[in-house]
């Protein structure tokens, strides 16, 4: 599954379907920030629609530069036990650039 060039600001969303394969038990996934790495932001991964159940919800920092990618593993603690769309949501509370989601890959 790739989710390419996805930069909201402040907050926003982007929704994939990932191939059914049965409930996901981790998430992995790719992406660079123009915020400092100081700089803190969230990536929601939800169930169905950027509302839906929570299923992890890693904190992470800027890379600094959009040029500068990050590669993060994450469990995903609960999720749907069929096919379903997973919404991918940012979370920043500033109102500037958050991220460029590369690929998402769900194991």
């Amino acid at each position: 599954m790739v989710a390419a060039d996805t930069q909201p600001r402040g907050a926003g969303w982007h929704s994939r379907s990932p191939p059914g394969r049965g409930r996901p038990v981790q998430v992995t996934f790719r992406y660079s920030s123009g915020r400092p790495t100081s700089q803190a932001f969230t990536i929601e991964f939800r169930s169905g629609s950027a509302t839906g159940a929570l299923l992890a919800s890693p904190g992470l920092l800027g890379t600094g530069d959009w040029r500068t990618y990050h590669e993060i593993t994450y469990n995903v603690d609960s999720g749907p036990t069929a096919t379903a769309s997973i919404a991918v949501v940012f979370r920043a509370g500033d109102g500037s650039d958050i991220a460029d989601l590369d690929w998402i890959r769900f194991s």
